[in-house]
């Protein structure tokens, strides 16, 4: 079972603290004994503005926290600013017991300034289910 979504485009352009989905993934798993390997980049960020900050993590609605940290940025008084990072990673699915599960991947800005996130390159969320 593999689902993917990506983000693309102009991307998300936020000014706001609470993390926004940029795109999001959802399975049903067939076992709880199995895990699921996840895999998520941010090609590439930009902030237009002074001082950007901004985050990218994953969310897990099985556990209701954030599971992983693509990238972080701090312009340190750039007004452009380009990055970006990609991660892998498990999680168990033994305490899931039926249907489905939604994976987010969220991004923000940290300091209310306006930041574009995956406005050059694409943000990208895969989710497998794999066999114990």
């Amino acid at each position: 079972l593999v689902s993917s979504a990506a983000l693309g485009g102009t991307g998300l352009e936020t000014t706001s603290s609470t993390p926004a989905d940029m795109c999001t993934v959802t399975i049903t798993p067939t076992s709880s004994s199995n895990k699921v390997l996840i895999l998520a980049s941010n090609a590439q960020s930009y902030a237009v503005s002074n001082e950007p900050q901004g985050e990218v993590r994953v969310y897990s609605d099985l556990t209701s926290t954030y599971i992983g940290i693509i990238s972080t940025y701090q312009g340190n008084g750039n007004i452009g600013y380009a990055g970006g990072g990609a991660i892998s990673f498990e999680q168990s699915l033994s305490s899931w017991s039926s249907g489905s599960i939604t994976y987010r991947l969220r991004g923000n800005s940290k300091n209310s300034v306006y930041i574009q996130l995956a406005a050059y390159g694409s943000a990208t969320l895969t989710v497998m289910e794999i066999s114990s």
